[in-house]
């Protein structure tokens, strides 16, 4: 038999589970790259984004360090 989960039980873990650091968000899709980054934000990140490789490498060279990177 397959258990049954609890879905009370699983909404309260998801709503007091929050990410936290910052991701570096690559995606030439301006509607890819905003609804991910509102993902992302709504999650607890801090999110960079950038249009392109070029623009994610400059922003890294200058000093960004992401936690995490998310890219196409």
């Amino acid at each position: 038999p397959t258990p049954v989960r609890d879905a009370a039980r699983d909404s309260d873990v998801s709503q007091t589970m929050t990410a936290s650091g910052t991701v570096l968000l690559v995606d030439d899709e301006d509607l890819v790259r905003v609804s991910t980054a509102d993902m992302l934000d709504s999650l607890g990140y801090k999110v960079v984004e950038a249009v392109d490789a070029e623009a994610a490498l400059r922003l890294i060279r200058d000093g960004l360090r992401p936690d995490l990177i998310v890219s196409d």
